[in-house]
């Protein structure tokens, strides 16, 4: 099973790091407003289960491809501020 971008990857700690001058900063080639799929964790195990379950999605011989929504990076990032889940401003630095 393949899965989109899990969306636990943008709390802080993960790809989001504070600098030595104490601001946090979000690090990544991806531009804000690129379309990607994405999936919660807590969302993964259903999937599975889902294929366990259904012997026709195992014997089909084609990828399992997971994802909850698509939605722009930008847009993942705003839902996580709006939660007070990251800090705001955070800037977002691209990496070439």
């Amino acid at each position: 099973m393949q899965a989109g971008f899990y969306n636990q990857n943008l709390l802080p700690g993960t790809m989001i790091r504070k600098g030595a001058d104490g601001k946090w900063r979000l690090r990544t080639r991806v531009q804000p407003d690129r379309v990607q799929p994405s999936i919660d964790i807590s969302e993964y195990g259903l999937w599975v289960r889902a294929v366990i379950e259904n012997p026709e999605v195992q014997d089909d011989g084609r990828p399992v491809c997971t994802s909850s929504e698509n939605i722009t990076f930008g847009a993942m990032i705003d839902i996580l501020r709006k939660r007070a889940l990251l800090p705001s401003p955070l800037p977002l630095l691209l990496v070439p």
